[in-house]
């Protein structure tokens, strides 16, 4: 059986993973919105051109969230839902009750 001090730990661990994947999922949406931009995009590489620069949207690689970033993210978020639900479900019907309080 868990108690209280876990169930709301575990549940404040599951909510800043989740605040975590929000801020990826933000700055996914960012690099979509970069690439879906009229005037093309280019990356902020050397040009071979000999004219003047073309009027893009320069895209790095701080552009958009590192994989080992986001697949570390999913595993952090995976883990505390998995606590959480673990710890919920042993849970008392008492400390239900309190849980909605």
């Amino acid at each position: 059986m868990a108690t209280l001090e876990e169930y709301f730990a575990a549940w404040e661990r599951l909510k800043g993973t989740q605040g975590h994947l929000s801020s990826i999922a933000g700055q996914l949406r960012d690099l979509a919105s970069t690439l879906e931009h009229p005037d093309g995009v280019r990356l902020n590489e050397p040009t071979t051109s000999s004219g003047p620069p073309p009027n893009r949207m320069i895209v790095g690689n701080e552009s958009w969230p590192q994989w080992a970033v986001v697949e570390t993210a999913i595993r952090s978020f995976t883990s505390a839902d998995d606590e959480f639900r673990r710890i919920e479900s042993s849970l008392t019907p008492e400390q239900r009750r309190q849980t909605r309080t």
